[in-house]
């Protein structure tokens, strides 16, 4: 009796062995074997029982009929297997079959995707040959030859397969000669089972690839025979009818691709080469229009503002399937209102000067409405005997909304959408350049939200990004559209508030702190959180972006630490900064490392109108706050006992560059500030001998200018100290007189050479008549003492002439020109006359 639990179980032990198929294939056969085996089975079993029955009953014709029933059951056993491994056996052809059929589908869209691709020619050609053994199998060797200068063909890109010599470089076929040759002059596919048996081919080829069976298809493309494509193997007679037609589907598409190739470097060179171009398109239109056609890039012409020719690049980009649809079209049709001015100005100066112009981004409009950016270089061409206009465009619409996305998340704040620190500066100097302008009062906020690492602690970093996405949202609802909210980090936030004056500001800062006081509801969780804001106004606490963002930022802190929740700016605040305790630690760094830079501000003769010297104004370049004016470091650096180191690098710094003028012929005057501390040290004439000794600078080129305030702190010394000065040769100057307490009769008896009016009686002279009072009578002084008189922040032209009326001597301010590096100053220096 057959053991068929056997044979089952065997079968079930190979689940995995089927026939090399995929596991979704090999299932499906494996399901049929068991449904085979399932039905001999049945029928084997069948006939047993009967046969059983029978022998219960009949005894010796019951084993004859046994025999035979076995017999029978046998043979039908025989015949299902017989036939359920034929029926596997054709299905698990099928497979493969269907299999080969998909992998070679795949393998020639592979192909065809890699043609269309536009990768260079020799990239292309090394993708098709590298495509070959998916197609015929990995044994299967490929290569492609294309014709040289010289008339020969030769081997330029073949499939590296391990194992296989390579001499192909060395080998030069000539049309007609061997398989190769033969294939490129006839234009037909040439298929040979062995190579070895047939005299056609190059001995010496064939011995050193080691080729056997052969297949060799002219790349024809346009009419044209660009080359061959040869694939070889090391075992007879494995090609077929099929295969022929693949190889050539195979060489149809790497001759059009080698055509393409052609066409799209040719299109580049004529674009970097207007000039042939125009040459070209006369010589051979036909060829020009095979080549635009071909060509990636877009490409239009249009006279007389309308469309007469676009290539199938062209018409993709517009989103039409006609070209109908296309020409005869006006071309603003096809032009976002924002570049159609650019466009027809382009236009016309092509037309106009017969020049090209260069790229320019523009903004199209397809047929749908979509909106498309590119990259279009316009040069005069004739078409069909009429003066028109070719555009050459690269799509950039993915560069561009890259570079936006770049741009936005460089600007703003990932978490909340908010602006960032760089773009509320960028942001505030605007707003300060405009508050300037118009005359307004511009307000800035900094907040930092109270409790907020409460929640963090508590609920988790999430739930406070959570919080900080509902602050800006209630932000953004509580201002006006003309305010910028930026988010600087962390849990604090900043506001600018253009036109908004400090009893405006009130008003807004108790809405803010209104609106974020009120619940919030985080992971269904309640959250109160409050704020602390400090407010600075420009241009009262300062006209720089910097400045304002520090002086915000202790007040900010006065309010957090004194739980008032809102402060303005006072420089009482200011002492007490843990910013400004900072500040002397790095001030100490940037004297000795190098950060301070002086800045010239030129004096002009208000006579004359020449140059009669200039200012050295002290600058910190802060690697983190940027660039610091004085008023930012100066107070530091007086109460941390570094405004001596300080002020004798600004002694040595003016005049090193008043020696680098003087070696370019320049002999201008420098006057440097020197503080009430300064003029403490008794030894400060023997130390400034010293600084001028080093390059035996003239002295009269050096003038120190001291306030009101510290010739009135010690008399005595101070009158001792700059008779010396004088005496060396030294000039005095008086700065921000009229502001100070000094004592007229005091003032007599000063070895000074001139006093400098403050600039806030210069600023209203023109509408202020109390400002014009006491400028005029300050000159009268100043001319009775025999002191020149310098005006200092004159802004315009009717102060200047203003002051020339009065009777001032100098002028000195934005009018005349604004502080500038030595650098930058030297060339303007150089055009100035200077005062006898």
């Amino acid at each position: 009796m057959l053991d068929c639990s056997t044979m089952i179980g065997w079968r079930q032990s190979r689940p995995n062995a089927q026939y090399g198929l995929p596991r979704d294939h090999a299932e499906q056969v494996f399901r049929l074997e068991k449904i085979a085996w399932l039905a001999v089975t049945l029928f084997v079993g069948t006939f047993m029982l009967i046969d059983f029955g029978i022998m219960q009953l009949v005894d010796g014709p019951a084993v004859r009929l046994t025999l035979r029933w076995l017999l029978i059951g046998g043979t039908c056993a025989a015949l299902t297997f017989g036939l359920s491994r034929r029926t596997v056996s054709i299905f698990v052809q099928s497979m493969r079959s269907e299999r080969a059929a998909r992998n070679e589908a795949e393998a020639m869209a592979d192909l065809v995707a890699t043609v269309a691709a536009g990768h260079s020619i020799q990239d292309t050609l090394h993708l098709v040959v590298g495509a070959v053994p998916r197609l015929f199998g990995e044994h299967v060797r490929c290569a492609i030859a294309l014709p040289q200068v010289d008339g020969t063909l030769r081997f330029v890109a073949s499939n590296a397969v391990k194992g296989v010599p390579q001499p192909l470089k060395g080998f030069a076929f000539r049309p007609g000669e061997g398989f190769t040759g033969r294939a490129f002059s006839e234009g037909r596919l040439i298929r040979v089972d062995d190579a070895r048996s047939n005299s056609d081919d190059r001995p010496d080829v064939g011995r050193a690839l080691g080729t056997r069976a052969l297949m060799v298809a002219p790349l024809i493309a346009d009419q044209r025979t660009l080359g061959i494509i040869s694939t070889w193997s090391l075992t007879p007679s494995v090609f077929r009818e099929h295969d022929e037609h693949v190889l050539t589907a195979v060489a149809r598409h790497a001759a059009v691709a080698l055509l393409s190739a052609e066409a799209r470097d040719a299109a580049y060179r004529e674009a970097a080469n207007k000039s042939a171009i125009i040459d070209r398109l006369g010589e051979s239109e036909e060829r020009y229009r095979r080549l635009v056609e071909l060509c990636p890039d877009p490409i239009t012409v249009h006279c007389d503002n309308s469309i007469v020719y676009a290539n199938r690049a062209a018409l993709e980009m517009a989103g039409v399937e006609q070209a109908s649809d296309f020409i005869g079209k006006p071309i603003v049709d096809f032009i976002h209102s924002d570049s159609q001015r650019t466009v027809l100005e382009r236009a016309r100066r092509v037309i106009e000067r017969g020049e090209s112009n260069g790229p320019a981004e523009l903004t199209l409009k397809r047929m749908d409405g979509e909106l498309v950016q590119v990259e279009a270089t316009t040069m005069p061409i004739t078409f069909e005997g009429r003066a028109a206009i070719q555009a050459v465009m690269r799509d950039i619409t993915v560069r561009k909304r890259a570079e936006a996305a770049l741009a936005h998340q460089a600007m703003h704040d990932a978490l909340t959408g908010l602006p960032n620190r760089v773009l509320l500066l960028d942001r505030l100097e605007q707003a300060i350049a405009i508050s300037k302008r118009d005359g307004t009062t511009l307000s800035l906020l900094l907040m930092d939200l109270d409790r907020f690492k409460e929640v963090n602690d508590t609920l988790g970093h999430h739930a406070g990004d959570l919080l900080l996405q509902q602050v800006g949202l209630r932000l953004r609802g509580a201002l006006r559209q003309a305010d910028t909210i930026a988010r600087l980090g962390g849990d604090e936030f900043a506001v600018i508030l253009p036109n908004t004056d400090a009893t405006g500001v009130i008003t807004v800062v108790e809405n803010l702190r209104r609106r974020l006081q009120a619940p919030y509801s985080v992971e269904n969780q309640p959250v109160v959180v409050g704020a602390s804001i400090g407010v600075a106004h420009s241009p009262e606490h300062g006209d720089e972006a910097n400045t304002l963002m520090r002086r915000a930022d202790v007040a900010m802190y006065f309010a957090k630490r004194n739980s008032v929740g809102f402060a303005t700016y006072h420089v009482e605040q200011d002492r007490h900064s843990p910013d400004r305790l900072s500040m002397i630690g790095e001030l100490q760094r940037a004297v000795e490392e190098g950060e301070l830079v002086l800045h010239y501000q030129p004096k002009r003769d208000l006579r004359t109108h020449q140059l009669v010297g200039v200012e050295a104004l002290v600058r910190w370049e802060h690697p983190l706050r940027g660039l610091l004016s004085p008023d930012q470091f100066i107070p530091v650096a007086e109460q941390a006992g570094l405004i001596d180191q300080l002020s004798r690098w600004v002694l040595r710094a003016a005049l090193v560059q008043v020696n680098a003028w003087r070696r370019i012929g320049l002999e201008i005057p420098v006057a440097v500030n020197l503080s009430m501390r300064s003029f403490r040290d008794e030894q400060l004439p023997d130390k400034i001998r010293e600084l001028l000794n080093v390059d035996e600078t003239p002295a009269h080129l050096l003038m120190l200018e001291i306030t009101e305030s510290t010739l009135m702190v010690d008399p005595p010394r101070t009158l001792t100290i700059l008779n010396r000065l004088r005496a060396m040769g030294i000039r005095v100057a008086i700065d921000d007189f009229g502001t100070g307490h000094s004592s007229l009769a005091y003032l007599k008896r000063l070895p000074v050479d001139e006093i400098k009016i403050d600039r806030t009686f210069i600023e209203d002279i023109a509408t202020d008549e109390t400002d014009r009072v006491i400028v005029r009578c300050t000159v009268d002084l100043g001319h009775s003492l025999g002191l020149r008189v310098v005006a200092e922040g004159v802004e315009d032209a009717v102060t200047y002439a203003l002051l020339a009326e009065l009777g001032c001597d100098e002028a000195q301010g934005f009018y005349v020109s604004p502080a500038l590096r030595g650098r930058d100053l030297t060339s303007w220096l150089s055009a100035q006359p200077l005062a006898a």
